[in-house]
């Protein structure tokens, strides 16, 4: 699972039908919405027999999908957007890439990244976590954290006038989508598109 549900991040889940649901099966409640006192900013990630929460503080809250019941907490990530789930592994950005064991909340590996700044949240695809960060787009293998590649620009030929010429732009802090042995990437400057 990434951003929207798959790798592409097309919202779209390959199923033949979902029947409407007859009861709530169960709620979650955690201490840090009581302290709140509105509708938190969480995000969510369902895979198998998990559910994972990134909370307004950070934390990430691990759930039993059937009952509800939390499994683990991490209080000590500073995690941003929404987690990826893939093989056993929760992966969640913030300020660095870090891979968890869905079983137990520990620590797999952990990638940081020159200049300090926001990762983008995680696509998992083919066996590889691609995010954008430092304007940088990379692809850091899934099961130790090695970077596979990284690209610092791309190269736009558009039309200026009557010429055509060739632009050099960094990668948009946005969500990478992979489709097809693709990578889609939103690059920053006065042209927006995908690389």
């Amino acid at each position: 699972s990434s951003y929207r549900g798959n790798a592409v991040n097309s919202a779209s889940v390959a199923v033949d039908a979902f029947p409407g649901p007859d009861t709530v099966a169960w709620e979650y409640f955690a201490d840090e919405f009581d302290e709140l006192g509105w509708r938190p900013d969480v995000n969510l990630a369902a895979v198998d027999d998990g559910v994972y929460l990134r909370m307004p503080s950070g934390e990430i809250h691990a759930l039993d999908a059937e009952s509800g019941a939390l499994e683990w907490v991490r209080t000590d990530l500073e995690a941003e957007g929404t987690p990826a789930v893939a093989n056993g592994t929760v992966y969640v950005a913030g300020e660095k890439l870090i891979a968890l064991d869905a079983a137990d909340g520990e620590v797999v590996w952990e990638r940081e990244f020159d200049g300090g700044t926001s990762v983008t949240m995680p696509t998992i695809a083919y066996g590889t976590v691609y995010v954008v960060a430092d304007e940088s787009l990379y692809a850091i293998d899934a099961a130790d954290g090695t970077i596979n590649w990284r690209r610092d620009t791309v190269d736009v030929e558009s039309r200026d006038g009557i010429e055509y010429i060739t632009r050099t732009y960094p990668f948009d802090s946005t969500t990478v989508a992979v489709a097809d042995e693709r990578v889609y990437a939103v690059v920053e400057g006065d042209f927006r598109g995908v690389a």
